[in-house]
């Protein structure tokens, strides 16, 4: 009977592995014609060879706050910097898919306390990119009338989830990724007019110095915008690949609360406010390795200096290297 149910078990055992590589060569087969059957100008456009890319990339970012209002007949003014925030990332994609992990040194030695989630998709005809950031590393000055106050490290802190969605429209000949997440190779250069849809949204907190006779401040907003832009890329014999684009959206929503001290108020909205978002990059490839760094940047122009002006700025830059299998 023991002989009997063993033989049953590995025959289950035999039939269940065999089931399971069928199943894994077909998804493998999915994937794979998923992939390379991609809807482009092969004379322009490619996939790298192989299915494996596997990149290690340092990546640098920041923020930077500028500010003008006027409350009870008194002029403020600021220019605030967040610090370098550094991590190191490995990351591998499968046929499209892809995962990374990524480490900052400052955040683990407890000298940088900022956070930053980045969440990127690039397609040839859609794509886009989400940020979260929390940052209390901000110092700078503060013009209160002709009196210039240093703000410390620590005090000011900002919360902000930042999002850009495009279009393009000649996405059969241009391709972002081959830019900026090295899936395609731009063999032929090309351009393309796109669309853009962004959101900004997140608040910004002080809590003012009494000694300096300098009051609180919060500012709770959200914006969505809508707009259009242009890319470009430069492919340079088979190796080097120069990429621009820049892609303004006109603030069609945007909502925004000022509180100083105990007094708070909406603040109207006015024309032109604009968020934009811009990329840049450059890749060097030779036999299945490349290499290069790229750079995303997002700006926010809010406001008038009656009653409030404020410019946002948010930028990463990104060095790497990698290697398709």
């Amino acid at each position: 009977m023991k002989t009997v149910f063993a033989l049953l078990l590995f025959s289950f055992s035999v039939h269940f592995a065999c089931a399971q590589r069928e199943l894994l060569m077909r998804a493998d087969s999915f994937l794979t014609a998923r992939y390379r059957n991609a809807k482009v100008d092969t004379a322009y456009i490619s996939r790298p060879a192989g299915k494996w890319i596997l990149k290690v990339r340092t990546n640098v970012s920041g923020s930077e706050i500028e500010a003008k209002t006027v409350a009870d007949g008194i002029s403020y003014k600021t220019k605030l910097q967040s610090d370098f925030r550094m991590t190191l990332s490995l990351g591998a994609s499968y046929n499209g898919f892809s995962v990374a992990l990524s480490i900052n040194p400052a955040h683990l030695t407890g000298k940088n306390n900022d956070f930053e989630l980045n969440l990127n998709s690039y397609g040839n005809r859609i794509g886009g990119d989400i940020v979260y950031q929390s940052s209390k590393t901000f110092s700078g000055t503060l013009d209160v009338d002709d009196k210039t106050n240093h703000i410390a490290r620590g005090l000011v802190s900002q919360k902000i989830l930042v999002s850009n969605v495009y279009y393009v429209f000649n996405n059969r000949r241009f391709s972002l990724p081959a830019a900026l997440s090295q899936s395609y190779i731009q063999k032929r250069s090309a351009g393309s007019f796109m669309l853009g849809l962004s959101f900004w949204g997140g608040e910004i907190s002080y809590p003012g110095e009494e000694a300096a006779e300098i009051p609180s401040l919060d500012i709770n907003h959200l914006y969505v915008g809508l707009g259009g832009g242009y890319g470009y890329n430069l492919a340079v014999s088979d190796r080097w690949l120069f990429h621009l684009s820049g892609l303004p959206t006109f603030i069609v929503y945007g909502r925004r609360k000022v509180r100083m001290n105990d007094n708070s108020e909406n603040s109207n909205y006015s024309f032109p406010e604009v968020i934009i978002t811009g990329r840049g990059a450059v890749v060097y490839r030779f036999g299945r390795c490349f290499a290069g760094f790229s750079m995303n940047s997002n700006f926010l122009n809010i406001g008038s200096s009656q009653k409030l002006y404020m410019s946002n700025s948010k930028f990463r830059g990104r060095a790497f290297f990698g290697i398709t299998l």
